[in-house]
Order: structure tokens, then sequence, then C-alpha cells
């Protein structure tokens, strides 16, 4: 880490923020492009109960369980660390992520973030919605800390929260994505051939749009862009076709600050649905 980091410790909140970030856009993607199937395959031409040959889209659309750590950095040092896991937790979904500092100013002021989401799939041809239950965040830096959460009801079709101190409801009717489901319909939109994506998000009582745009290929890889309404912030991933989209580096730039990149280090495949004991993955290593 630099010496001319220590010169702005009130600002390292905002540049980890940051650079977590760009840690989203490369973390369930991760989930879409594991080439080993967790679950069994279905037979390539299975016989349904109408007799037809078609295959079974909704297996093939169906998230898969996985573990993934990626390496963090800044401008070429590194910085942090961050470790992903989507699994079944009883009738639902559960994606839960946590991103620690492990070096420099990062790790001297003890970074922490972690969210989780609870969600529901279903399949809708031609689409899947992810349909969020609950969310939670929490960051801790030295000794200030960020909290909110909220749960929606299905039935009524509100979202009930709460952002530090502040309450909030929210009537809002599907479809809209929690900020780390973002990257999984990221990835499942750029298989399906999408060049320009937007999502509604919601985040602290108010729904966001996030815009993505593919602006080419390089060296076989799609490259993508997300707005910010700003040309000084800079978002970039870069996602490979011929592994279901998966996001193999993202990187994403403040003004007046540093490169802060994420790069995929290696994943564990659960060998069920369900979460599993550590020791009863198979594990894969890039």
């Amino acid at each position: 880490m630099k010496t001319k980091h220590f010169s702005i410790i009130p600002a390292a909140p905002g540049l980890i923020r940051h650079l977590t970030a760009g840690l989203l856009l490369a973390w369930f993607s991760l989930g879409l492009a594991i080439e080993t199937p967790i679950d069994p395959p279905a037979p390539s031409t299975p016989e349904n109960a109408s007799g037809s040959t078609e295959p079974n889209r909704e297996n093939q659309h169906a998230p898969k369980p996985f573990e993934a750590r990626y390496r963090v950095s800044e401008d070429g040092d590194e910085m942090g660390e961050s470790v992903v896991r989507l699994f079944r937790d009883q009738n639902h979904w559960r994606l839960d992520s946590v991103v620690r500092g492990t070096h420099g100013l990062a790790s001297l002021l003890g970074f922490k973030r972690a969210e989780t989401t609870l969600f529901d799939w279903h399949y809708q041809p031609p689409d899947d919605l992810w349909l969020p239950l609950s969310y939670r965040f929490s960051q801790k830096v030295a000794f200030k800390k960020k909290t909110s959460q909220y749960q929606y009801d299905q039935q009524t079709g509100i979202a009930n929260g709460k952002s530090g101190s502040k309450f909030w409801q929210l009537p809002i009717k599907p479809p809209f994505i929690t900020p780390n489901l973002v990257v999984l319909t990221l990835a499942r939109d750029l298989c399906d051939g999408q060049q320009d994506m937007h999502y509604r998000v919601l985040d602290k009582g108010k729904i966001k749009d996030y815009h993505f745009t593919v602006v080419g290929t390089e060296e076989g890889l799609i490259k993508v862009t997300k707005e910010h309404g700003s040309p000084e912030r800079v978002t970039e991933s870069w996602h490979d076709p011929q592994r279901q989209c998966l996001n193999v580096r993202s990187r994403h730039k403040e003004p007046g600050d540093d490169w802060l990149e994420t790069v995929l280090v290696s994943t564990s495949l659960q060998a069920a649905a369900t979460q599993q004991p550590r020791g009863s993955q198979a594990s894969i290593t890039k």
C-alpha cells in the first residue's frame, strides 16, 4: 500500500466501498459459469408427461450452488479478499458475500462488508425471475458501522426495511433485484445475447436503475461497461461466453483514485443443492 494513502484515511471507507462495487460484477456470474454440473444433468432429450422430447429448460436455467474466492487490488497492490457462497436454504436460495481487508490500509482499518440475499427463483418462459424475500447489509470500517435490511411480502407487494436508524416502507411489484443479485441477471442476459440491459434494484428504500452496455469483444471476451452518469467514474467487466458468461475480471475507478480490480482466484463446487460441510465439497482451482 502506497504511503500516500495514510494521508487520506477519512476517504478510505469510500475507496473500499467503490472497490466492493467492482467485486459485485464478478460474484454471481461465477455461479452461472461453473462447467461441472452440481446436480446430475438432465438427459439430452428427456420425455415429459406430454410425450415431448424438448430439453428441460427449467433445469438448464436453475442457479448452481457454489463457493468463490476473489483477490482484490488497488493499482496492482493487493488490498483484500472476497468469499461468496450460493446455496439452498431450505425452500429458498441464499447468497452470502463477505469482503475483508487483508493488506495495507484496508487491513489496518479492519474493513469488513457482508451481504445476504434470500430469494426465490422461478422459471417463467422465456425468462427466469429472481424474487428477493429479504436482504441484509453491514459494513464496518474502524469504529464506524453501516447497516440496512428489508423484507418483501409477496402477498401485499410491500417491502419493509430499515437503513441505519430510519424505517421505510415501499410498495413495489416484480421484477426487481437486490444489489448483489445484479451480476446473476447480468450474466444470464449476456448469454442470451442482450446488448443493453436495465435493472430495477431496490436499495435503502429506493429503486435505482442499473444500466449495462456491451461495448465490444476483446480476445474472445465480452466487454461490458456500467453507466454512472459521469465519464470520470468507470466500471468495466469482461465475460467469457464459452463459460456461460463468467466474469473473469472487473475493475472500477473513481475520480482521482487508482484502479480497483478484482480477479477470480478459486472456486469450490457443492456436492448437492443444499448447504454442505466444507469437507464434502469438490474443489476446482483456477
